[in-house]
């Protein structure tokens, strides 16, 4: 789905539910809560986090769109994918960090913050692994948005960690 910022915010004009958080010429838009019923719209599944670039409009980090466990919503009902295909993927417990290309370095964002104790920590460890932060500034420049887990004993959220 093509976005702009301007769909977006018209998306969610009057709806408490999300908010925009600006950083200079960065717009980050993400809901407030967690709730199925939140997401009633294709939109709206975008607002996690999705970054725009203020004066054009564009989106500069797409994080993952809205998604559900399986049995967590009406759509994820067991008896509901017999017969579909999809991909189950292991779930981590932890923050999930996306990219964006900034003065020409990766910089880390969370769904609703740009900087914390994770965006932090995601800069450290890029920062030590050259060849990783050679692979994300290289997914950036082709349009990419990398996006990682952060999984660490420092950031739990609810199953706990030993190693990062």
């Amino acid at each position: 789905m093509k976005l702009n910022l301007e769909q977006a915010l018209k998306e969610i004009e009057g709806n408490r539910l999300f908010k925009s958080i600006r950083n200079g010429e960065l717009v980050k838009l993400s809901y407030r809560y967690n709730s199925p019923k939140l997401f009633d719209t294709p939109v709206k599944r975008e607002l996690r986090g999705i970054t725009f670039n203020a004066k054009t409009g564009k989106v500069v980090s797409r994080p993952y769109h809205k998604f559900f466990n399986l049995n967590e919503a009406e759509e994820s009902k067991e008896e509901r994918l017999k017969g579909k295909e999809f991909i189950f993927r292991e779930k981590l417990d932890g923050t999930m960090i996306h990219f964006l290309l900034h003065k020409g370095a990766p910089l880390p964002l969370t769904q609703k913050s740009f900087k914390n104790e994770q965006t932090e920590r995601a800069r450290e460890i890029v920062e030590r692994d050259r060849r990783l932060k050679e692979f994300i500034v290289l997914m950036l420049k082709k349009g990419i948005t990398p996006i990682f887990e952060l999984v660490s004993p420092d950031f739990q959220i609810v199953v706990p960690v030993s190693e990062e």
